[in-house]
């Protein structure tokens, strides 16, 4: 009798391990999995070779009809995404012959509309968060030197939090980012003015969150001395967002749109945005250069013919 489902989807999952996938990307798809599990089960579908190419299209059509919390349908990249997971696994257990045919050949993901990032922030919009929290508060000025770091670097909120004391260069100007997405290392520059937040941080706020409480080597800490928490980093984003009177949804990520925009705007090579981001593809870094539309308003206005019309030509007739 072969493998159970169960014990090749923890061998899948244990294969992950040995691949050195990082924590998070395995438990993303071990929730995942464990959702085709259940789809599965309830089929009372208990042998691998049970699963067909005609029971994968039903599952994925199963996800597109799948409401969320909000009661509407789940983003296309997102059903793509629960798809996949399952796709992974099946070809796991026919690459390692678990299975006689590879049951995915011929399944096609939908197709994801091309959206641009939402909420994107002027530079005004986000000079004003920046300006709310009170430095003359500890809390204060660390929320000033994560915003600022946030803006300065583009780094995700999670690259954000796992940072230590070790991976702030101030008299280089640098970061190392450990562990980001896709488990990768990467050095990101960080701008006079968040170097100038941070170093303060570290001399005079940072010890003040740390006294009492057991030496850790997190950069960023809580009110109880530990690592700052997701949550936190995301609500402290709100907060601010909420303060500057802004009606934009605003949250940790999309200072990472907004520093991307703007870097492009000003006239930033793509390649190197795609560096600072971190992007293993310069596809995912292209969506920058169809938001960055305030260049192409300037060179329309430029040279145009019709926005050259002049005053009399444009008249409206009385």
């Amino acid at each position: 009798m072969g493998l159970s489902i169960e014990h090749l989807a923890a061998k899948y999952i244990e294969s992950l391990l040995i691949a050195n996938f990082s924590r998070r990307t395995i438990g993303n798809y071990r929730g995942t999995l464990g959702k085709f599990m259940g789809y599965l089960k309830s089929y009372q579908v208990d042998s691998p070779d049970q699963i067909t190419k005609e029971l994968l299209q039903d599952y994925q059509a199963f996800i597109a009809g799948e409401k969320n919390k909000f009661g509407r349908n789940n983003a296309v990249k997102s059903q793509n995404n629960t798809l996949k997971i399952a796709i992974y696994f099946c070809r796991f257990m026919a690459d390692n012959d678990f299975i006689l045919k590879d049951p995915t050949r011929g399944i096609r993901y939908a197709r994801e509309p091309k959206c641009l990032p939402r909420d994107i922030l002027s530079p005004a919009e986000a000079k004003k968060i920046l300006e709310q929290p009170d430095h003359q508060t500890p809390t204060g000025y660390r929320d000033r030197a994560i915003l600022e770091l946030f803006y300065s670097s583009a780094i995700r909120n999670e690259e954000l939090r796992n940072l230590d004391l070790s991976d702030l260069d101030c008299p280089n100007a640098t970061l190392m980012v450990r562990h980001g997405k896709g488990n990768k290392d990467r050095y990101v520059p960080i701008g006079k003015t968040a170097c100038q937040c941070l170093e303060g941080y570290l001399c005079h706020i940072r010890p003040v969150f740390l006294r009492d409480f057991k030496p850790t080597d997190a950069l960023f800490l809580s009110n109880r001395g530990t690592r700052i928490g997701h949550s936190c980093l995301d609500a402290t984003i709100k907060k601010y967002a909420r303060m500057a009177k802004l009606t934009k949804k605003v949250s940790p990520h999309t200072f990472r749109h907004t520093c991307a925009t703007h870097l492009v705007n000003n006239g930033m090579n793509i390649r190197h945005v795609q560096a600072l981001l971190g992007h293993a593809s310069l596809s995912s870094t292209q969506i920058y250069t169809r938001v960055a539309i305030s260049d192409l308003k300037r060179v329309l206005k430029k040279h145009h013919p019709r926005e050259k019309t002049t005053k009399k030509e444009a008249r409206v007739p009385e």
